[in-house]
């Protein structure tokens, strides 16, 4: 493929994820093989070479001045600058149960190789079983 197209191809996804809209999060129970997903908002620190991803995941919920910094961002990205100074964004930033979710790429379901750039996620998240 061209380099003209490769760039062309890449840049609407990379505007998308540029833009605050809701990614999921998509997990499968390991017995049952039943699906659960999630929306949660993000935002991306790397650059783009999928819109699908697959990989390992760390779940931050230490130190809480970093989570709280990473959720704040990402709170302002979705409300806005005055938006995320409101009681309800303040009182999810400074919950206990609040963290991050720090994907890893390794497997682009779409794009040319695997990636290495991270995309931060936040979200509650739902660890019970079943």
């Amino acid at each position: 493929m061209p380099e003209e197209q490769n760039i062309g191809t890449r840049a609407v996804p990379e505007a998308l994820l540029q833009q605050p809209v809701l990614a999921r999060i998509a997990t499968a129970n390991p017995v049952t093989n039943q699906p659960h997903v999630v929306p949660v908002w993000f935002l991306w620190d790397g650059a783009l070479q999928a819109v699908l991803f697959e990989g390992p995941v760390e779940l931050i919920t230490e130190p809480r001045l970093l989570v709280e910094s990473m959720t704040t961002k990402i709170y302002t990205r979705y409300l806005g600058k005055n938006g995320v100074l409101a009681e309800d964004p303040q009182s999810w930033i400074h919950d206990p149960e609040n963290l991050v979710i720090r994907l890893t790429p390794k497997k682009p379901i779409t794009g040319k190789k695997p990636l290495t750039d991270q995309a931060l996620l936040v979200g509650p998240i739902d660890t019970s079983p079943g």
